[in-house]
């Protein structure tokens, strides 16, 4: 094609109509979902449902083809490990044939914390090995076995039972043979069960008969009705026959796509034929079930099956949706294939470790919830857990999938972002401007326009001709700098990036084992294979400061579209049978791609740092084990309320599901916020893990100045509320990397007795002492909020106690200016309160003890201290206390966590960490009947002044106290 002096070739046309398409994404468009495939557009999906409905349709009895072999099953106590033979009789349609037999090996490892592992796998498999995600996904792939395992002797020969556990903290597995079925008690209640209902479908790798046409026809391996004679039919109802003609289509539903799949004009191929996993997990007597992000659906998940909700089940399919659809099960960006149970005294969870794609069905009764998962390829790897409570499980969970990494602190307060800052003049006004408006934040953001040509690891001279000098001017007001980084690679061998790998041939390759070419925002584009070792150590190697020329310290790294987001792929992704290292199959590893690619650029941070700086890395994809690389988002949202108020169960499902440090694009990233949106949504984010602003190119700016004066001052006070509280924000990061329990949390989780807790929310906690209900529904005038009325609470503003009706339900008005935040009575918070422009600015600034009483006229809380980058924390470089008041006497003693290291430092050292607390807050107290308060500090007696800051004196301040966080041999006393 040729236009004017300029020549254009098809691929040039076909390059700009994808970027074109893909830019212009703007007002008034959202997703297509018809691009995006619905179950009965997926093979093994569509084959595995239609399994299930022939087990409910003709199988009262759950005769499960699967059954433990007796003689086989052989127990190690030592090592807490069950293992057996497992038979699938398998029934042929055709006549005068046997049935086919099938062996499978079942281990059952009985673990501590109230787990249990199953892996079942084909005992005779010499076609394909299939993929285990579990090492690369875990942290810990070998977790220590339960203290205590015995055998129970059981009167029934179909049975085996063991139990198993810590001192008076037991349960028991309960394995029924013939049909299988694994059942886990704890206190005498069944809480998980396993093929109760005779969904387990394993489809075993096969080789294809070319002369069978089992695309069309009833499987071999599938029980067909039986025939009816003419006569017979006569005889039958119509109820009958209609029974029949479904029982038939779901047979002949039951071999849909096994050999090959097509949608959308791509052909998937399937070289190993059909090799899903269908199972049936159990929760009796649970009503709600939480968890397998990432969705849009609410917190406590919907049905999918036999209800009046969804009809398409949850999907984890990691994929580039852009606007997406709010209330669905749909697929988008991130798969964490974790199911967390709930009743008042009980948890359970499920965790599937596999990478490929999944559906799962939910579907609740009034005996409890059966899920219904369905995995297309890869091992059959699952851990079961049950506990007393939420974070019991999920403690366990994490000691397992590894715990959430110990951000920098700066990383935790306010982001600053767009696509795109212009160039280096506008950043630096950016900068400016917020320190003219006194608005705080840390770091700016630039998006792919900062590259040379969509080149990663470049820069575009003409826009930043100094990227060192711009980074400069930057950290010298305490900020840092993050560029994308994204995983195409631009096809052009004068790009040393993307010669270097095709040299080393370290490109994910095509169903013909070259290497792939698919076209995103650069154009024609290749994928680094990151299940290669080699191609880790090459990314690796390319954060040297060296190697990325104009990269600093202060710079760190957003890697987006990782998915991966291929323009012209199926469904804007990578092709199934596009083939990684090992000929391992995409569809094995696809939902795991994104986070292997995170890792890769979290060790690139920590090999490039001579300082030992912790790494700050944000990805749009994840999976089991993204949580030890850094944080993550919800990806491309938009300026819409729903929107804003799906952020709260979306992040809170994926905090609870092993990956905290989570939040949402503040405003929406499509589409212009109005005025009230905006600020809503800044109240909002402020009390959510990460805290970025972000927009697409094509919306206006939108940085808090360019709005009226009531916006911009509204928008400071929220983020002064962030900083504020960034000491209680970074010791709740220090717990989560400890324990695993997210920062933010829903009700039910501080709550686990509390019944109205289960279903809530829009509401939630920050750590165990902070209450928030933002302001989510535009133009509300009032909110009602429910308090637990276990514990006494006040306004986090004004101190006032706040008093409930019977239900514990209290409604205050809502200004433009509230946000509804309410502290625990029994709780102490770190605060500090004086104004700066970023967190590094407030390094050496004292703090605040917030302390609220509860009935008894008592609290405690945790508070940590270290240098707030490196990993010296790790040798003891750190500071952890524990504050305690109680018969009117504050002090405070070293606290250490189970997986700390005890704190070495010297004086000096110490000095680098500690602050003086200027200020202490006393709420709920009698201030009035106060004689005199006085610190005894090594035996030395000094009267402290205090002041009476409300009308009834429940609240007084002690200011200068004259004590360190680093001392603990001190006491403040309040004589009445």
């Amino acid at each position: 094609m040729k236009l004017g002096k300029y020549y254009i070739t098809i691929s040039n046309v076909i390059y700009f109509a994808f970027i074109l398409t893909a830019l212009f994404i703007t007002p008034g468009m959202c997703v297509k979902s018809e691009d995006f495939k619905k179950c009965n557009q997926s093979g093994f999906c569509v084959r595995q449902r239609a399994y299930s409905d022939l087990v409910d349709k003709t199988n009262t009895n759950n005769a499960s083809p699967y059954k433990i072999i007796q003689d086989t099953i052989e127990f190690n106590k030592k090592e807490g490990v069950i293992s057996a033979k497992v038979l699938k009789t398998a029934s042929n349609t055709l006549p005068d044939t046997t049935p086919m037999e099938y062996y499978f090996n079942l281990k059952l490892y009985l673990l501590k914390g109230g787990a249990v592992r199953m892996n079942l796998e084909e005992a005779d498999d010499t076609i394909k090995v299939r993929f285990d995600a579990s090492k690369y996904a875990l942290e810990n792939n070998t977790p220590e076995s339960a203290k205590k395992i015995d055998d129970v002797k059981s009167n029934d020969s179909n049975v085996v039972s063991y139990t198993f556990g810590e001192d008076n903290d037991m349960l028991t597995i309960v394995i029924t043979l013939s049909p299988m079925k694994i059942e886990i008690y704890k206190d005498g209640e069944v809480s998980l069960v396993f093929n109760q209902n005779g969904y387990l479908n394993y489809e075993e790798h096969r080789i294809k008969e070319e002369t069978s046409t089992n695309e069309e026809n009833a499987s071999a391996e599938t029980e067909a009705p039986t025939e009816v004679t003419a006569d017979a039919a006569n005889e039958i109802s119509e109820e009958e026959k209609q029974r029949q003609e479904e029982i038939k289509n779901l047979i002949e539903n039951t071999q849909k796509d096994m050999w090959s799949e097509t949608f959308k004009g791509n052909t998937d191929t399937k070289p190993f034929g059909p090799e899903s996993i269908g199972f049936d997990i159990s929760f009796p007597g649970f009503k709600d079930v939480y968890g397998i992000p990432q969705h849009t659906s609410p917190l406590d998940l919907k049905t999918t099956r036999n209800g009046d909700e969804y009809t398409e089940p949850y999907r984890l399919y990691n994929l580039d949706v852009f606007e997406y659809i709010i209330d669905s099960p749909m697929a988008i960006y991130g798969a964490i294939p974790f199911m967390l149970a709930h009743k008042s005294n009980r948890s359970a969870g499920i965790l599937f470790v596999n990478s490929s794609e999944m559906w799962i069905d939910v579907e609740k009764n009034e005996n409890g919830t059966i899920t219904h998962w369905m995995a297309e390829a890869g091992k059959f790897d699952v851990f079961f857990f049950v506990n007393k409570t939420p974070k019991d499980v999920i403690k366990t969970y994490m000691n397992i999938a590894g715990k959430p990494q110990l951000p920098q602190y700066f990383a935790i307060a306010y982001h600053q972002c767009r696509w795109n800052y212009n160039d280096e003049a506008d950043v630096l006004m950016v900068d400016n401007k917020f320190d003219e408006y006194g608005i705080p934040y840390d770091v700016i953001w630039l998006d792919i326009e900062h590259t040379d040509g969509k080149r990663y690891f470049t820069w575009d001279l003409s826009k930043f001709p100094d990227p060192k000098g711009l980074q400069e001017k930057i950290s010298l007001k305490g900020r840092k700098m993050v560029t994308i980084i994204d995983p195409h690679i631009k096809v052009d061998n004068n790009y040393y990036v993307y010669k270097e790998a095709k040299d080393k041939d370290l490109y994910v390759h095509n169903n013909q084992d070259k290497p792939f070419d698919g076209w995103c925002w650069p154009g024609s584009s290749s994928w680094v294979d990151y299940l290669n070792p080699e191609a880790n150590k090459w990314l690796i190697s390319q954060y040297d400061f060296d190697k990325y020329e104009g990269s600093t310290e202060n710079l760190y790294t957003w890697i987006d579209m990782n998915e991966p987001s291929v323009f012209s792929g199926p469904e804007t992704t990578m092709p199934k049978d596009n083939l990684h290292f090992g000929k391992v199959e995409h569809r094995d590893v696809h939902n795991i791609y994104g986070a292997l690619y995170h890792k890769a650029t979290f060790d690139g941070h920590i090999h490039r740092s001579k300082r030992g700086n912790r790494p700050f890395i944000l990805s749009r994809s994840f999976f089991i084990g993204s949580q030890r690389y850094g944080a993550i988002w919800t990806g491309d949202n938009d300026a819409k309320w729903d929107h804003l108020r799906a952020s709260i169960p979306m992040t809170l499902s994926i905090g609870l599901s092993g990956l905290p440090f989570a939040g949402a694009d503040i405003g929406g990233f499509f589409n212009n916020p109005e005025k009230e949106l905006y600020i809503r949504w800044y109240q909002t984010a402020a009390f959510q893990p990460f805290v970025r602003g972000h927009s697409h190119i094509e919306t206006k700016r939108r940085e808090p100045w360019l709005y009226d004066d009531e916006t911009i001052s509204l928008v400071r006070d929220a983020l002064y509320e962030r900083y504020n509280l960034l000491p209680y924000w970074y010791t709740l990061f220090k717990e989560a990397s400890v324990t695993g329990i997210p920062m933010t949390r829903p009700m039910f989780m501080n709550f686990p007795e509390d019944e109205k807790s289960f279903n809530i929310q829009d509401q939630f906690m920050v750590g165990d002492d902070l209450l928030v209900k933002p302001v989510i529904t535009e133009g509300q005038t009032e909110i009602t909020v429910y308090l637990p009325k276990v514990y006494k609470w006040y306004n986090y503003k004004t101190f006032e106690v706040v008093e409930t009706n019977e239900e514990g339900n209290v409604t205050i008005p809502t200004q433009l200016s509230t946000i509804p935040v309410f502290q625990r009575g029994g709780s102490i918070i770190p605060q500090r309160l004086r104004h700066r422009r970023s967190s590094t600015s407030m390094k050496h600034d004292p703090y605040t003890l917030l302390i609220a009483l509860d009935e008894k006229n008592e609290a405690s809380g945790l508070f940590y201290v270290d240098d707030g980058s490196s990993i010296d924390y790790t040798r003891g470089f750190y500071i952890y206390r524990k504050l305690t008041f109680a018969n009117n006497i504050l002090t405070s003693s070293k606290y250490r966590s189970e997986t700390d290291v005890p704190e070495t430092h010297d004086e000096d050292e110490l000095m680098i960490l500690s602050e003086r607390i200027e200020r202490i807050r006393l709420v709920g107290v009698d201030g009035k009947a106060i004689q005199s308060i006085q610190l005894i500090f090594k035996g030395v007696i000094t009267r402290l002044e205090f002041t009476i800051e409300s009308e009834d004196g429940h609240v007084i301040a002690i200011k200068y106290p004259g004590i360190e966080i680093k001392e603990t041999n001190w006491k403040i006393e309040i004589l009445y």
